[in-house]
């Protein structure tokens, strides 16, 4: 069975598991390496639901993990550069 920072994938189905991990997923400067889609559209200054339609057309890659979607935060760092550019 695949495992995820110590935790079997299907210990994701509750909640507080996933939180958990979420806060598991930190770079060695104790920053996160991925947000949820609702943080992330804040982050790029979007709606919602237009980030999860760029999720749909492949224009932003994201995770799943269990049932939860996280956006990793090289892949806003990549939109932002590549559209400011």
């Amino acid at each position: 069975m695949p495992v995820f920072s110590g935790v079997p994938f299907r210990r994701f189905r509750e909640r507080r598991d996933l939180k958990e991990v979420a806060v598991s997923i930190l770079n060695e400067n104790g920053e996160r390496l991925a947000v949820s889609p609702e943080e992330a559209a804040r982050l790029l200054g979007i709606g919602r639901t237009t980030l999860y339609r760029a999720i749909r057309r492949k224009e932003i890659r994201a995770i799943k993990i269990g049932g939860r979607r996280l956006v990793p935060v090289a892949e806003l760092r990549r939109i932002l550069q590549t559209h400011t550019e």
